[in-house]
């Protein structure tokens, strides 16, 4: 009935994804974002009110603060786009896009596994 919504929110949500990485990263400057623009003071909030809680640890958390608000950020750009992508597959799941039943594809996998684990070898020599 409604097979258009998910493809069109993921849409908007790898659109989202995308811009906010544009602007957080790319274009610093503007001052403006999607996600990061509101997350990072949240984290700051956080660990400024733990620093307060345990006060003869407060240069260590608030150290913490700036990293782990850079691994939030990424974080949550890494599963807008991974939930974004697959709300536009999914709706083409068993119909448009199916699995391969070639008849040869294990030898094959096996095959390119092999060549794999030589070429590693020869690079460890």
């Amino acid at each position: 009935m409604l097979h258009w919504l998910a493809p069109t929110s993921g849409s908007l949500m790898v659109l989202a994804a995308l811009l906010d990485v544009y602007l957080t990263a790319l274009y610093a400057r503007s001052g403006s974002a999607i996600v990061s623009e509101k997350l990072v003071p949240l984290t700051w909030r956080f660990y400024r009110a733990l620093s307060r809680a345990i006060p003869r640890l407060r240069s260590q958390i608030l150290a913490a603060a700036g990293p782990t608000s850079l691994v939030l950020v990424i974080g949550i750009w890494v599963t807008m786009l991974m939930v974004g992508f697959s709300l536009i597959v999914w709706p083409a799941l068993g119909s448009a896009i199916t699995a391969s039943n070639a008849p040869d594809a294990d030898r094959l996998f096996r095959r390119a596994l092999l060549q794999w684990r030589r070429a590693d070898d020869r690079r460890q020599r």
